[in-house]
């Protein structure tokens, strides 16, 4: 319990449709890949072993500390999301706003990247951010996004099973193109 983590990265990619006659309203999905790095530390642990002798159950809890080692844990997702947005200075140049507040949110599902088994969790996703187009058809955009994956799962191949909550902040810029 209670395992640090270090800062990660994020990268990926948004497909999203804009609906003209409710010009607020959007759906989109997106692709991305996260990196969870964790350093080397000492953590509480707890093992819950069951199994038979002869034929008769047992079980047994223990608890002391155990000293992981330095991992990473790489992991893709793809989200559906609901856009809202809110046009502003909008023009004859620019009918949809040069500048756009948005909101998008949606499920979202991550499938860890581990050799020996693959884990696919539901999630979701949140983002807030404002995109400021340059041009009618390329902008600039800025976002926080917040996603969380209850109950990440992963066995090795020894047995070994390793559980926690995800949750990611990230602050997020690039260039929308825009059609």
């Amino acid at each position: 319990s209670d395992v640090k983590v270090d800062p990660g990265f994020t990268v990926g990619g948004r497909i999203g449709y804009w609906f003209e006659s409710l010009p607020f309203l959007g759906l989109g999905i997106e692709g991305f890949y996260f990196s969870l790095p964790v350093p080397a530390q000492t953590v509480d642990s707890s093992a819950n072993i069951s199994g038979s002798i002869r034929g008769r159950p047992f079980s047994t809890t223990a608890s002391g500390q155990v000293r992981l080692p330095s991992i990473d844990l790489p992991a893709a997702g793809f989200s559906p999301q609901l856009m809202l947005r809110w046009p502003l200075f909008t023009s004859n140049e620019m009918p949809k706003g040069r500048l756009q507040p948005y909101v998008g949110f949606g499920p979202a599902w991550a499938v860890s990247i581990d050799r020996d088994e693959l884990a696919l969790v539901l999630g979701g996703l949140v983002r807030g951010g404002i995109a400021f187009n340059l041009f009618r058809h390329l902008a600039l955009f800025a976002e926080y996004r917040y996603s969380w994956f209850p109950n990440f799962e992963l066995t090795d191949s020894h047995g070994l099973h390793f559980q926690t909550d995800v949750n990611t902040h990230n602050v997020v810029g690039g260039i929308s193109i825009r059609f």
